[in-house]
C-alpha cells in the first residue's frame, strides 16, 4: 500500500525494470549496467534477473529483441531528446517498464522516483480495523449530531441538531 512507499530523487540516470510483482527494487542506475555490460553478458543477465525477479530466458530473450523504430523513438522522448543516452539505453528497451502511454521509464539525475520504503511494521504504522474506526466514530459523532447523548438522555428521547 501507500504506507509502504516513499519518494528518492536518483543521483544518476536510473530505469525501472518491467519487473515482476515480487521484485523490491525493480530499478537499476545505467552506469551499473554499462559496468554489468563490461564485465560479459552472463554478469548483465544476472544483474537484470535480480533486479525485476524475471526468469533467465525472459531476460535473455528481452536483450536479443530488435528495438523498432516507434520503439526509438518513444525511447528518444525518455531520454529528453539525448542521442547518447538513448543509444546506452537501447539494449534494454524491451525490458523497461512503461509509462500508460507506452513511454519507457527513464529518469534522469535528479529525479524524484517512488520507492519501497520502511515496512509498517518497522515504522509502527498500522491500519485501523473497520470494527474500531466505526465504533470511534459513533462515540465521536453521536454528541456532535444529536441532542440527548452528551445529557445522558435515553436513546428515544435523543433529538437530531439542527444547523444554525
Amino acid at each position: 500500500g501507500l504506507l509502504e512507499r516513499t519518494v528518492k530523487r536518483t543521483d544518476e540516470v536510473t530505469l525501472e525494470l518491467d519487473a515482476t510483482k515480487n521484485a523490491k527494487t525493480p530499478w537499476v542506475k545505467l552506469a551499473e549496467l554499462d559496468s554489468a555490460r563490461l564485465d560479459g553478458a552472463a554478469l548483465l543477465a544476472e544483474l537484470l534477473q535480480e533486479r525485476s525477479v524475471s526468469s533467465a530466458s525472459r531476460v535473455r530473450n528481452d536483450l536479443a529483441k530488435t528495438v523498432d523504430d516507434t520503439l526509438a523513438d518513444r525511447l528518444l522522448t525518455a531520454c529528453q531528446g539525448d542521442t547518447k543516452l538513448r543509444d546506452r539505453v537501447k539494449p534494454y528497451a524491451h525490458l523497461l517498464r512503461t509509462d500508460p502511454w507506452g513511454y519507457p521509464l527513464v529518469y534522469p539525475a535528479g529525479a524524484f522516483i517512488v520507492t519501497t520504503g520502511s515496512d509498517r511494521r518497522e515504522t509502527g504504522t498500522h491500519y485501523t480495523p473497520k470494527s474500531l474506526t466505526e465504533a470511534i466514530v459513533v462515540e465521536t459523532l453521536t454528541p456532535v449530531a444529536y441532542v440527548g447523548p452528551a445529557e445522558g438522555k435515553p436513546r428515544e428521547q435523543w433529538a437530531l441538531k439542527l444547523p444554525r
